[in-house]
């Protein structure tokens, strides 16, 4: 994929390792690993990868979880 960050990378490697509910804590872990975390950059690449599935909880949107496990036809 071209043109992703170094948080929206992490971020998206998050989110198909666990492949379902993530907390946001996990997400800032991952993304920020001995860092200082920016709340804001975490949010904006869960825009692109992810959706809200309760408080604090994200998963897969369905085009990322297409591509981790793709439907057998």
């Amino acid at each position: 994929m071209v043109g992703l960050g170094r948080v929206q990378r992490q971020v998206r490697r998050c989110l198909i390792a666990h492949n379902g509910p993530v907390p946001f804590s996990e997400l800032l872990a991952w993304a920020y690993l001995n860092r200082r975390p920016h709340r804001c950059r975490v949010y904006f690449a869960l825009q692109r990868f992810g959706r809200n599935v309760g408080f604090g909880m994200w998963a897969p949107n369905a085009e990322l979880a297409d591509q981790i496990s793709p439907k057998k036809r």
